[in-house]
């Protein structure tokens, strides 16, 4: 078992070992033993002590912390591949540091094969997932942040020519023309009650003036994705698309009308005011329940509150302020049936 140890010592991956740790590493019968294997260690330069750290008070004493000396790894060949990568990659930071191209590696070969050997690969537009299987043969490896983060520092993110592919969402699309309006609903029963009215008599798809020609389910914060409403508008529907938002009373239901809004800058994005008049003028106040479960509060409701008139505001402010909630649902079936006029 001792006569390994300095294999032993040079595979781990750390830097610092303890005396204790050491003797757990071979088998000794006494003390003299003990230290002679500790001086050979160090002459042989597998260990070196670590001066600073106190000894163990023995005779002759032995420190109690030990530095491993690493044997440099070798480069050459890692060295050798990078003079030979494709010239269209950045390569003068891993001639630099070969170590960073090692750890770069499994990402850079295979791209700088794809450019010598099938560039014209690249002039053919993709998914993410279709040009991740083509040039790595794993369809997620472009969802990984160590991968985005290789690319971007090889500076080829745009010559790889993929598209992104929209979240597929919960929608019922009535009509798909060049100007659209969509209505994203927050709860599931009020997207199925709209759903269910509209499949009904598509012709009376107008409320309050607007005609309604989707119907988005948001499902929760799946809807807060990143840039995911401008795809599915860009790649589902048309071009020019005005989504009407509408959700629940409360601050959850406020929050993620706000973060959907900022997740997805480049969208026509507006609160459908007039269905939340609607809620506020179907409850009783005094018999309004308070909000169930922990919601987050310090969230920026100006934002919000701008689409309404002073005393709406007030209202909205009151209820808020004493915990309690308009679920949508207050919008049964009955309701939102006499509200829906037939399409002029």
């Amino acid at each position: 078992m001792n006569e390994d140890l300095s294999q032993k010592l040079k595979a781990l991956k750390k830097t610092l070992i303890s005396l204790t740790e050491i003797e757990k590493l071979i088998i000794y019968n006494d003390y003299d033993e003990l230290t002679a294997i500790i001086i050979k260690q160090i002459e042989d330069e597998v260990i070196k002590p670590v001066a600073k750290k106190s000894t163990n008070g023995l005779i002759p004493p032995l420190y109690l912390k030990y530095r491993i000396c690493k044997i440099p790894e070798d480069l050459s060949t890692y060295r050798e591949e990078i003079l030979h990568l494709h010239p269209d990659l950045k390569i003068s930071e891993y001639i630099a540091n070969p170590h960073l191209y090692k750890s770069h590696r499994h990402i850079v070969q295979p791209l700088s094969d794809l450019l010598k050997t099938r560039p014209e690969t690249l002039l053919n537009i993709m998914s993410k997932n279709e040009r991740a299987y083509n040039i790595w043969y794993d369809e997620k490896i472009l969802d990984d942040s160590k991968t985005k983060s290789i690319i971007s520092f090889l500076g080829i993110e745009k010559r790889l020519n993929y598209y992104l592919t929209p979240e597929p969402f919960f929608d019922y699309v009535l009509r798909n023309h060049e100007d659209m309006t969509v209505l994203i609903i927050e709860n599931k029963d009020t997207w199925f009650t709209f759903r269910k009215l509209l499949t009904k008599n598509p012709e009376k798809c107008c409320l309050y003036g607007r005609t309604l020609d989707a119907l988005l389910y948001g499902e929760g914060n799946k809807v807060t994705k990143p840039g995911g409403i401008e795809a599915y508008a860009e790649e589902v529907l048309s071009t020019n698309v005005q989504f009407l938002y509408f959700g629940d009373l409360d601050f959850a239901g406020i929050d993620l009308f706000l973060r959907v809004c900022k997740a997805n800058p480049g969208a026509n994005i507006k609160l459908f005011t007039r269905l939340y008049h609607e809620m506020l003028g179907l409850v009783e106040l005094d018999k309004l329940k308070e909000i169930r479960n922990k919601q987050k509060t310090d969230i920026y409701l100006d934002e919000f509150l701008s689409f309404f008139s002073m005393a709406h505001t007030d209202l909205i402010r009151s209820i808020l302020n004493r915990n309690k909630y308009i679920p949508q649902e207050v919008v049964n079936y009955p309701i939102l049936e006499a509200m829906l006029k037939t399409m002029g």
